[in-house]
């Protein structure tokens, strides 16, 4: 197992802004450093940025935990590099560069938001064998009390490998009262869930959830259809360009069944690709397809393959808003029209090969 990077970059903070709650920058470069700041970012009632140096971490007891009360906002990012002040640092966009590592017994990062927190933002990282323990997802875990009615921002995370036996998704759980919910770009593979097994999103009746851009496959859920993708809740959700494929929910039957979108009627799926839905969505729902796709390895991981179905059949403008890279680094729109999934497929070389992420 690689180690965490040893280095020394923390702890003055870069301050910034003076109307307000102020705002702190921090620089981490270890698996201390960034309990520390999580914890440190707990309860003292201001913006707080934490910038992950490329590299590996894993947590020591209690796991990679934020609790958010009053005042209290962050943002977390990956891909960061430099020495010296935080403001001088870089930031790289492979999301694979930064990993969170639960090591199996705690949540990838958990971030418990209370009454009167403000946003959070988790971008550019990855998150790998995450359990739930006490929380309610194995890999990011975003959401606790009802009384949290900020913005959820997840964009560009690769999430892989994480259990949640007994909790609500075994990925990503993302949930805000009357606050707006964007995951965006992301990767979200081979995690299994109590409840759902790649991604739960849901917002109450004065909020609004979007899901754009996705790849969610080979997923399980445990106890429901929502192998894949579910979305609970009073408020609207909106799931569009997404790939959502091999999921499965044993849906308290011993045999499991392939489930990759478990639909209700708040929820609007716009051109997205799946093979099997549970449910129905609203009747505003249009332009998807259930028609097969091909897969390629490459960098040792399974990519969809692009094609007809997939390639300039996404929709634009993207409800909730887009990206302006895919999950790979390359520009979000490479042929004229937005692709399907979290990748653009116009960087299929003419013999066929297919080109690395942020290979343009």
């Amino acid at each position: 197992m690689r180690r965490s990077p040893a280095r020394s970059l923390l702890l003055l903070p870069l301050l910034l802004g003076s109307a307000g709650a102020s705002a702190a920058v921090f620089c981490v470069g270890n698996s201390s450093q960034l309990a520390q700041v999580l914890a440190q970012s707990s309860g003292d009632g201001q913006a707080d940025e934490i910038r992950l140096f490329i590299g590996h971490y894993a947590p020591g007891s209690g796991g990679f935990l934020a609790q958010l009360g009053a005042g209290d906002e962050l943002l977390i990012s990956g891909g960061w590099f430099g020495f010296g002040p935080c403001n001088t640092w870089n930031q790289l966009g492979d999301v694979r560069l930064t990993v969170l590592d639960g090591l199996g017994a705690f949540p990838a990062l958990a971030i418990d938001a209370g009454a009167g927190a403000g946003d959070i933002s988790v971008a550019n990282l990855s998150a790998i064998n995450g359990q739930s323990g006490n929380h309610h997802a194995g890999g990011i875990s975003i959401a606790n009390s009802a009384s949290f009615h900020g913005d959820i921002r997840i964009d560009r995370v690769w999430v892989d490998g994480n259990s949640a036996p007994l909790g609500f998704s075994g990925g990503i759980l993302a949930q805000t009262g009357d606050g707006t919910v964007h995951v965006r770009g992301s990767v979200v593979t081979n995690n299994l869930g109590l409840e759902a097994g790649g991604l739960r999103i849901g917002v109450g009746g004065n909020g609004q959830a979007f899901a754009s851009n996705n790849d969610v496959y080979f997923n399980v859920a445990n106890d429901t259809w929502a192998g894949g993708v579910q979305c609970v809740g009073s408020g609207p959700c909106t799931v569009a360009n997404s790939l959502m494929r091999s999921n499965f929910g044993r849906g308290q039957h011993p045999d499991s069944a392939q489930g990759d979108v478990l639909a209700n009627a708040n929820m609007t799926l716009l051109h997205s690709s799946y093979a099997v839905i549970t449910g129905t969505p609203n009747a505003a729902s249009d332009g998807n397809t259930q028609a097969s796709i091909g897969v390629k390895l490459v960098d040792g991981l399974w990519r969809p393959s692009g094609g007809a179905t997939l390639t300039d059949t996404g929709l634009w403008p993207v409800p909730g808003g887009a990206l302006t890279v895919d999950h790979g680094g390359d520009a979000r729109v490479l042929s004229g029209a937005i692709d399907i999934g979290a990748y653009e497929y116009a960087g299929v070389l003419r013999d066929g090969f297919e080109q690395a992420p942020g290979a343009n």
